[in-house]
């Protein structure tokens, strides 16, 4: 799978799991592949989706998407972590906090994601709120998180 339809596929993960950027990512992932080359009608119409098309719109896009590029299989299998490794990715990146990926892990999955990565990522939001309530810093919840981020990353 090129680089291209790995991102699209994590955008469309995002897009199901209703992740907040997510039209605008999978819009730009759709372009991306198309600017690489990928010529199916439905990616094209994914890329040239506007941005206040309903979302019953883009969820039929996305249906042809998944069926043209076959990619039902990619997307069965624990569509969790392929949406959360986007998210590891900016964290990794500086562009997102490790605190507001815990926060949203923990809202999204209440601990009970079918990937333990991701558990462990959501658990350290309670991590997070005892010491936002003190004088300690969370450089060393940072580092935690970053480590399990990567083994996600890895798992891939």
């Amino acid at each position: 799978m090129t680089e291209q339809l790995t991102n699209l596929v994590e955008a469309i993960a995002g897009w199901r799991l209703r992740l907040p950027d997510a039209r605008a990512h999978l819009v730009l992932m759709a372009t991306e592949l198309v600017a690489a080359g990928e010529s199916h009608h439905s990616v094209t119409d994914l890329a040239s989706a506007y941005s206040d098309d309903p979302g019953g719109v883009l969820d039929g896009i996305v249906d042809r998407v998944t069926d043209e590029l076959d990619l039902h299989g990619a997307l069965t299998s624990d569509i969790e972590a392929t949406a959360s490794r986007r998210l590891c990715r900016l964290v990794l990146a500086g562009d997102m906090s490790e605190r507001d990926f815990a926060r949203w892990a923990y809202e999204q999955f209440l601990n009970q994601s079918e990937s333990e990565l991701i558990n462990r990522l959501a658990s350290l939001d309670d991590d997070y709120y005892l010491v936002e309530g003190s004088r300690k810093t969370t450089d060393s919840l940072d580092l935690r998180f970053r480590e399990i981020a990567s083994d996600l990353l890895d798992s891939a």
